[in-house]
């Protein structure tokens, strides 16, 4: 099982199954698990990108585990917990067609 090492205030381990997406928050990176918990971490958004090639990432601000889209419905994707996000302009494309390959 792979897990996330959260460096913050603790250092936390979470796996990756139970992390829905990360956003960024400045220099820092907001992990939002699936328990509704949420965690700060020191490291930047980037960083997690090159660390977790299997999330998603959609825009300069989130990256998304896959396991967790709901639907995808007028180009917005909806999150199992709630979170409803849009893509960049730039990224539309390869992210949707990632997702519809993924989810169909």
């Amino acid at each position: 099982m792979k897990t996330l090492r959260i460096l913050g205030k603790e250092r936390i381990l979470l796996p990756l199954e139970n992390v829905v997406l990360l956003e960024a928050k400045n220099n820092y990176t907001m992990i939002h698990a699936d328990d509704g918990s949420s965690f700060l971490s020191s490291r930047n958004l980037g960083m997690f990108e090159q660390k977790i090639p299997e999330f998603l990432r959609l825009n300069k601000t989130y990256l998304i585990n896959q396991n967790f889209v709901q639907k995808i419905e007028n180009k917005i994707i909806h999150l199992k917990n709630g979170f409803s996000i849009a893509p960049s302009r730039r990224r539309k494309n390869e992210v949707l067609s990632n997702l519809n390959s993924f989810l169909y």
